[in-house]
């Protein structure tokens, strides 16, 4: 195994090796978010959720989950009725072999002791709800993708001339040599050099309609973190692809969808000054994650006096 082959070949087929890192398509989510157990280093991994932090110690946290926490995290159902929309617009024929992909739990619930044990069960597949609500949701969602011409561009855009490439897990040693860093990229065109790379990557948000349309989206995208992402991912790839943090793709595209009907569909690109603020923003967190780490210093929430009046 090269040094940049940080995914074991155990963990699926078809690992796609670059100058700087390596991508693997074919991961369920549930493996993306649990792969740091598997994968051939001791270093800290860190994602873009990772960063959205604003302490270190909320950072160590994330790169130090706790395995029951993260658990019930995984049956919320924001959390599966996303992931089984990314499979519905991006891969469509899973929808089509629910046995081959999905699970229906004995619940209703996607939370309770019954839907754990089957996710322990199915490491590879989206538990859904014994009904299949889950997966009605995603249709209707990916329906009103499919037929807005403006999402639809973006989509198509990855198959021009290229190989599109949806659903990857990517991982790379970070440049200064102190984290791993892992991404999940929806969709994008093509990876190696003699393709057609293309200047975007494109992201899936399924979003409340309060904060859907672009007078509250900004909101959205500073709460959750998508400058952040946007530009993190942006670099990463660069480094996974080319070697080097250098050499990004031009744009972060997101297709936003609303979680509620009609399912009205917007596409945003990140301006270039909110990905630079975003770059900033994730190094200098590093940077701060780094530092707690090589002096075991963790920055908390400090204040004056024995409490804070809200």
């Amino acid at each position: 195994m090269s040094e940049k082959s940080l995914i074991k070949e155990s963990e699926g087929s078809g690992i796609i090796d670059l100058k700087g890192g390596s991508y693997q398509p074919g991961l369920s989510f549930r493996e993306y978010r649990f792969l740091e157990r598997t994968l051939d280093t001791k270093l800290p991994v860190v994602n873009s959720s990772t960063l959205k932090a604003e302490t270190t110690i909320d950072m160590h946290a994330l790169v130090h989950p706790d395995p029951e926490h993260e658990e019930k995290k995984e049956g919320k159902r924001p959390f599966v009725v996303g992931d089984a929309l990314h499979k519905a617009v991006l891969e469509p024929d899973y929808l089509e072999r629910e046995e081959d992909f999905f699970v229906r739990c004995p619940t209703t619930g996607l939370d309770t002791k019954a839907a754990i044990a089957t996710r322990e069960l199915n490491p590879g597949k989206i538990i859904i709800d014994k009904d299949g609500k889950v997966l009605d949701e995603a249709r209707r969602m990916r329906d009103a993708i499919y037929s807005d011409a403006k999402a639809m561009y973006w989509i198509d855009q990855a198959r021009i001339d290229s190989t599109p490439y949806s659903e990857l897990t990517g991982v790379c040693a970070d440049p200064e040599g102190e984290f791993i860093r892992k991404i999940r990229v929806d969709l994008c065109p093509g990876l190696r050099p003699e393709e057609n790379i293309g200047d975007f990557i494109l992201d899936l948000k399924t979003v409340d309609s309060s904060k859907f349309m672009p007078r509250r989206f900004w909101t959205q995208c500073r709460d959750f973190g998508y400058y952040t992402q946007g530009a993190y991912y942006l670099d990463t790839d660069s480094i996974i692809r080319t070697g080097s943090i250098n050499n990004p793709r031009e744009h972060f595209i997101i297709i936003a969808v609303e979680k509620t009907f009609p399912h009205k569909v917007i596409v945003y690109k990140l301006m270039q000054k909110r990905i630079d603020e975003g770059r900033d923003t994730y190094q200098l967190r590093m940077a701060m994650l780094a530092h707690a780490l090589r002096n075991n210093e963790w920055e908390g929430l400090e204040y004056e006096g024995p409490y804070v009046e809200i």
